[in-house]
């Protein structure tokens, strides 16, 4: 009997320990989840703002190029 409740009390300190490791490995996955989730927000922001410039750049030669070519226009009239 005192043999058993020892193996018990055994058992029992070994899935504590188990159960200890197994919630510390969890913490780590979702701390890094959130890490990966900023990471992967901030290229894509990055990205969005490139594009932006881009965009922005483009749009602003063309509007030049349509102003000149409306002056063109008018001064030929």
């Amino acid at each position: 009997m005192k043999e058993l409740k020892t193996d018990v009390q055994a058992d029992m300190i070994a899935l504590k320990t188990d159960v200890k490791d197994i919630k510390e490995t969890v913490n780590r996955i979702e701390a890094s989840q959130t890490e990966d989730v900023i990471a992967m927000l901030k290229a894509g922001t990055q990205r969005s703002e490139t594009d932006f410039r881009y965009l922005n750049t483009r749009i602003t030669d063309i509007d030049k190029r349509v102003f000149t070519l409306e002056n063109r226009a008018e001064d030929n009239r």
